[in-house]
């Protein structure tokens, strides 16, 4: 069947900006405070042995790991083909040490932190919800709103020094032309998301800041910089409210280049995770769910809170596959949250998979939603995507339900799609090249 390149094409078209590198090579980090089980969490999610310390700062390099992403997509070809081989998606984490108030200044081996977080593309924000004096709090209180409040305002603060220092270099060059139209634009959107961090608006304060700093001096430029970040992060300001998450804001198409070469930490997607006692998780009482919820909501992201328990995650890796752990769980009437968190970041990240099948391996390759055929192909080999013919594509729901490729392909759902077929999660493809 021939490529359906109308279809494809208006698929392409249709599809939103998306903020961050363009590239599959993407990884999630774990942010949170000191003590709220980030440690415990990554090991539950990757079964490795990494310390995790009631100490503030136990974790002050970065762990990274790979980790398999669950889908019984996945599982089912596998057992479906018996391939030799069998390649998961997996998910790249970061285990990030804790924030402390202040970071954005360099307190608590801030600045080292805020430099993990700026590596990573996505963010677990994990707080605490779990009561007791055994482990402390940075803090010395258990409030996840608060803690919450702490690290985004850490992180606003970061961008604001990034785009007034971006400014401030290259204002004057802006003034005198220099650049041409180019350099100019780029210019703009920078104060356009000063303005949004700001104030949460595109227009503000920084527009006459940035128009003043054009017929200054560099040294002025630096002195004026100095200054207002004295305002921003002095004392006296401590409680005065900031603009928005820079992913929050109503980015034009034409913007979004721009923007994603700032690398701004507020651009970064969120999963917001919540640690819970035992008690809490399995009685599916907690007094701080409902507020956490009204905070993410506030930040206009539409991003979602998942409730978990590392102590219950811990006891659930302990027992096995058991007889023994299932009944278990059929008494506290929960389940492990370690597959829907995964999943989540994978899909935060924009991500998606498609399968290759045969005898000898079943493999998911992750490329970013919206990905052509041939930029797919280029994840198996860069000369799948030079050389690109055309990709012989079925769907595995329709595999699943025909059960054979034959009978897919006599029910006329297999398609041979061209350059601008913008490949789906799950699909199952073949490619044709000629190098």
């Amino acid at each position: 069947m021939p490529p359906k390149k109308g279809k494809a094409a208006a698929a392409g078209a249709a599809a939103k900006p998306i903020l961050g590198r363009p590239t599959n090579n993407v990884s999630m980090g774990i942010v949170g405070l000191p003590n709220i089980g980030k440690s415990t969490f990554f090991n539950l999610m990757c079964n490795m042995s990494v310390a995790a310390e009631n100490y503030p700062f136990c974790t002050i390099d970065p762990t990274d790991a790979r980790v398999p992403v669950p889908d019984d997509r996945f599982d089912w070809l596998v057992d479906h083909f018996k391939p030799k081989s069998e390649v998961p998606a997996v998910l790249s984490t970061t285990d990030i040490a804790g924030l402390v108030k202040g970071a954005a200044e360099g307190k608590g081996l801030g600045n080292a932190f805020l430099s993990h977080i700026a590596a990573v593309d996505g963010i677990f924000h994990l707080c605490r919800g779990f009561p007791g004096e055994k482990v402390g709090h940075v803090e010395g209180s258990v409030d996840p709103v608060r803690d919450l409040e702490i690290i985004h305002r850490e992180l606003l603060l970061k961008d604001i020094a990034a785009l007034r220092a971006y400014i401030v270099k290259h204002a004057r060059n802006v003034g005198r032309n220099l650049g041409g139209k180019t350099a100019k634009a780029e210019f703009m959107v920078c104060v356009k998301a000063l303005n949004w961090v700001l104030h949460g608006e595109f227009t503000g304060s920084a527009d006459e800041w940035a128009a003043g700093l054009m017929d200054v001096s560099k040294k002025a430029a630096a002195a004026a910089v100095e200054e207002a970040d004295a305002e921003a992060e002095g004392e006296e300001a401590e409680a005065k409210p900031l603009g928005r998450d820079i992913r929050a804001a109503p980015w034009a198409a034409e913007d979004i280049d721009t923007v994603n070469k700032f690398q701004l930490l507020t651009a970064k997607p969120m999963v917001y995770l919540i640690n819970l006692s035992m008690k809490q998780y399995t009685s599916q009482k907690c007094k701080w769910i409902a507020p956490v919820k009204e905070f993410i909501k506030a930040r206009g992201c539409g991003e979602k809170l998942v409730p978990f328990s590392a102590a219950f995650e811990q006891k659930f890796v302990e027992m096995g596959p058991t007889a023994e752990r299932d009944s278990w769980l059929k008494e506290v009437g929960v389940k492990t949250m370690i597959p829907k968190i995964i999943k989540a970041g994978y899909k935060a990240l924009h991500l998606v998979h498609f399968f290759t099948c045969g005898a000898d391996e079943v493999k998911a390759w992750t490329v970013r939603a919206n990905s052509t055929a041939p930029k797919a192909a280029g994840v198996i080999h860069t000369d799948f995507e030079k050389g690109f013919i055309c990709a012989e594509v079925q769907k595995y729901s329709d595999l699943h339900e025909l059960g054979s490729e034959a009978a897919v392909k006599s029910a006329g759902k297999l398609r041979t799609e061209g350059k601008t077929y913008v490949v789906e999660d799950a699909d199952i493809m073949f490619f044709k090249f000629n190098v």
